[in-house]
């Protein structure tokens, strides 16, 4: 035991060395054999080493992003290619075996963070080193969406790493890749996925994954975690951007749910209310944030929208009278751009 914990703290020197952050190697082949020792580690039961190698992959993941390309090579295209091909295969390794721990059923709630925690850093770890990468990014937003389709239609053990927790720390951390799960989170406001009859925006329609939520639990998790991408973008310019790119189709599926307000059943207006909120804390947030000039429009059209639709529900429904005061909210926004 006392070895094990010795030849870490070795690790964690090497990890210090200042070129280790360019040797991609070197960190692939020490992540993977790291989470091969978390792994017994987690079995035998040995706390102080668990967390020991907790701590040599949160510092690994400090040390910045490996080079993909040597600077010495003859053919600069050819290598970049390899390299990339590389990664986005041991990319698939890493996360997919990083994934089944995850999703196991852990007794111990500390050895659930621990996983999460891992799981997590390898998100950040491929995700900033992958910007010229296509392959690697596309997996792991795959991976993502897999993930959340599993934790938004409730097939996921309640004692697994998968929990609300879990994906709020991912948006802290990588909110631009947040957005990239936008459409399958907008798809769980609705009770059931939009029908050839109905109107409503295309790209929603063809977008794989979550075809509804399996109930309303479900549909207001999803309300949540599109708040806490809203929250969490605020620290990031691209995220920002991106947040204010897909205002519209927010608002698109808000009206669907204001006309829907029947599925929630018990409370309409309560939830359909913390629905509606979003749209008002996204363009609060891009206003406050000095991002609404390029995007004023849009703002000002989907607003005016989402206005109509909330008057015509509270016409047609006395009891939807309450969301009059989101209804003012929202036009108090609008006027004052």
């Amino acid at each position: 035991m006392d070895f094990k914990v010795r030849a870490l703290d070795f690790l964690s020197i090497y990890v210090k060395q200042k070129g280790y952050s360019g040797k991609a190697a070197a960190q692939i082949k020490l992540i993977q054999g790291l989470l091969k020792a978390l792994s017994v580690a987690h079995k035998d039961q040995h706390t102080i080493l668990f967390d020991r190698i907790k701590s040599v992959l949160t510092l690994m993941a400090k040390q910045g992003s490996p080079q993909q390309v040597s600077s010495s090579a003859t053919n600069p295209e050819e290598s970049k290619a390899t390299g990339q091909e590389s990664n986005a295969s041991e990319c698939k390794v890493l996360l997919t075996e990083m994934m089944s721990m995850l999703l196991r059923q852990h007794k111990d709630p500390a050895l659930q963070k621990a996983y999460s925690d891992c799981f997590i850093l390898l998100t950040k770890h491929f995700y900033e080193k992958s910007e010229d990468d296509k392959a690697t990014r596309d997996f792991l937003v795959f991976t993502y969406k897999e993930l959340l389709k599993k934790f938004l239609q409730g097939r996921c053990a309640q004692t697994s790493g998968l929990n609300p927790r879990f994906f709020q720390s991912v948006f802290e951390q990588c909110p631009s890749l947040g957005w990239s799960l936008v459409k399958p989170i907008l798809k769980c406001f609705l009770a059931k996925s939009p029908s050839k009859e109905e109107g409503g925006d295309e790209e929603m329609k063809e977008e794989d994954g979550v075809e509804g939520s399996r109930g309303n639990h479900q549909r207001l998790q999803a309300i949540e975690m599109y708040g806490i991408l809203i929250k969490a973008s605020q620290s990031e310019e691209q995220a920002m951007e991106l947040m204010a790119q897909n205002l519209g189709l927010l608002s698109q599926v808000i009206c669907r749910v204001v006309s829907t307000a029947e599925t929630w059943q018990k409370q309409k207006v309560k939830k359909t209310g913390q629905c509606v909120g979003l749209f008002a804390k996204a363009a609060k947030v891009l206003i406050q944030k000095k991002q609404h000039d390029a995007h004023k429009e849009v703002i000002v059209q989907q607003g005016a929208k989402l206005i109509k639709q909330l008057e015509e529900a509270c016409e047609k429904d006395k009891a939807m009278s309450n969301l009059k005061g989101k209804a003012k909210e929202i036009k108090a926004i609008v006027t004052s751009l």
